[in-house]
């Protein structure tokens, strides 16, 4: 396929490992352990930043409304848990 000699002589393929690093993820926040959104934010994103967002979105607000978390719990790269 437009390649000069045999594949068997070929080296392997390298890869890069700093191509394989994602720039964002899918944040999963929850409230009072079930499901309400996902959302897509960056890697490097603070603790802070994370439960700042996952406050914002519309169906979390409604399960919020009128009511302080007790508990608030973020786990690095994965998901953010509010406990109402």
């Amino acid at each position: 396929v437009g390649q000069k000699g045999f594949v068997i002589e070929s080296s392997w393929p390298t890869y890069d490992p700093k191509k394989i690093i994602s720039e964002s993820f899918t944040l999963v926040v929850q409230v009072n352990g079930k499901l309400r959104a996902n959302i897509e934010v960056p890697t490097d994103i603070s603790k802070e930043e994370a439960i700042a967002k996952a406050k914002e979105q519309e169906n979390v607000k409604k399960y919020l409304e009128g009511k302080s978390p007790k508990k608030e719990v973020y786990v690095e790269g994965k998901l953010v848990s509010l406990v109402v």
